[in-house]
């Protein structure tokens, strides 16, 4: 069972949770959000019916696993711009894999669906 509401305040989704909803989010609702909810209730359900429901979808849960599963590739021959980027995505809160040159980026690509490739754009070999 999802909410949606227009009026949201903290401290909500505990009461909410605790009234047996599995999804919170307020309008207006994006259509990718509200899809990206549905799908997680719907996934997770599966899971639920063995154990209790441990945490109530919200649009920051779902924007938190749509980092997760965002790949990215860092293709960077400079280490101290190496570093740099990688330290950048880590706060924004992605994980990236990063390569020195173009043919360990070529390699990685053909063993990795990355979803996202940040590239030199003077990348030796």
């Amino acid at each position: 069972m999802i909410l949606l509401t227009s009026i949201g305040m903290r401290g909500d989704a505990e009461k909410f949770k605790q009234a047996g909803f599995h999804g919170y989010l307020t309008k207006p609702v994006k259509r990718s959000l509200l899809f990206d909810c549905l799908a997680e209730v719907t996934h997770g359900a599966c899971s639920r019916s063995t154990g209790p429901q441990t945490s109530l979808i919200t649009r920051y849960t779902i924007s938190e696993a749509r980092r997760r599963r965002t790949r990215i590739l860092l293709a960077e021959d400079n280490i101290v711009n190496q570093k740099v980027a990688l330290s950048i995505l880590q706060k924004l809160g992605y994980g990236a894999d990063a390569v020195a040159d173009g043919r360990e980026a070529l390699k990685a690509l053909e063993q990795i669906p990355y979803d996202l490739v940040f590239m030199d754009c003077q990348m030796p070999e």
